[in-house]
């Protein structure tokens, strides 16, 4: 079985496929035969090192989070799923990698696959998706009266979040280079901000909620544009800021709130039927034939990525 996997952390140099031995799933596990897989931020902070106190020190690795495919086995205290149902979901966190021919996966880590989209385009939205849903649901809920602020909205994550936003009935600013501002207009934004004529750390409006996406607007300099009692969502926390900002948040009236997304097929279910129903636009994608992995994460990595990067392992029928 072909599988993209690396021995040592680095670059995308370190990348290669590997022809390896795939064993049967867990009782509780499915073995699932992706079609795509999709390329995160997340992949690159793992390979690097740059999260080696959750990912641990142990190689080879695989890489790729989430996918969509068909199920070829199933564990024996599986009751949900079947051979040949089509699902996606997620790998398993830190711990392992979608990319290749084959994944075994907790069963509570797919959902049935929305059937209204390709399963390219359905392995672009788990993590994306997932995080926007639970960053509004859990982690600080909005609703219509709410104002929110999304600032670098146009990538897989940020398209998302600003449909559930406007969804929710909230007002919703976004801030992207001027190439995105009609798409993020498209998808539900109220106002739109050029971060290169404008700098929204100086805006004279306040939010309820800043998702903070781009990397580039600190808690620090995003404090001031939140309303009181306002909060803001920082999206890749360090293991010194889960438990800096853990402790601190009692004692302040601006919260520095962290995401800490989990794979969950009951959310996965929901993204699903809103998808189906029309509710919700996948993010436009650019796809790469799996013997060009190496080219999809270096277009991922460069930045500037307007919705998501996919990888086609395989043809579609």
């Amino acid at each position: 079985m072909k599988v993209v996997v690396y021995d040592t952390f680095g670059g995308i140099d370190v990348l290669k496929i590997e022809n390896i031995a795939l064993s049967a799933p867990g009782p509780t596990e499915v073995q699932v035969e992706p079609f795509a897989v999709s390329v995160n931020p997340i992949d690159g902070k793992i390979r690097r090192g740059e999260l080696k106190l959750m990912s641990g020190g142990r190689f080879p690795k695989r890489t790729g989070q989430d996918f969509s495919g068909v199920i070829r086995a199933v564990g024996s205290k599986v009751t949900r799923w079947k051979v040949g149902d089509e699902v996606y979901g997620c790998a398993r966190g830190m711990k392992d990698g979608a990319l290749g021919e084959a994944v075994n996966v907790p069963q509570d880590f797919v959902s049935a696959r929305p059937r209204s989209v390709s399963h390219a385009t359905a392995a672009s939205l788990p993590m994306v998706a997932l995080a926007a849903f639970q960053s509004f649901d859990r982690v600080a809920k909005i609703s219509e009266s709410s104002s929110v602020l999304v600032n670098g909205c146009t990538g897989g994550f940020g398209l998302i979040a600003l449909q559930l936003a406007h969804k929710a009935g909230a007002s919703t600013t976004g801030v992207c280079g001027a190439d995105g501002l009609a798409l993020a207009q498209e998808y539900g934004a109220d106002t739109v901000i050029d971060y290169r004529s404008n700098n929204v750390a100086t805006s004279p409006e306040r939010f309820d909620v800043i998702l903070e996406l781009s990397g580039q607007l600190p808690f620090n300099s995003a404090h001031s544009l939140l309303k009181d009692r306002g909060a803001y969502i920082d999206v890749s926390p360090s293991p010194g800021s889960i438990i800096g900002n853990t402790l601190a948040n009692p004692f302040r009236r601006r919260t520095h709130k962290l995401l800490l997304s989990k794979a969950r097929a009951n959310d996965l279910a929901t993204i699903a039927s809103y998808i189906d129903q029309g509710s919700l636009q996948p993010p436009p994608i650019t796809t790469f034939e799996f013997e060009d992995f190496a080219k999809a994460y270096s277009a991922a990595e460069a930045g500037g990525v307007i919705g998501k990067i996919v990888v086609q392992v395989r043809p579609e029928s």
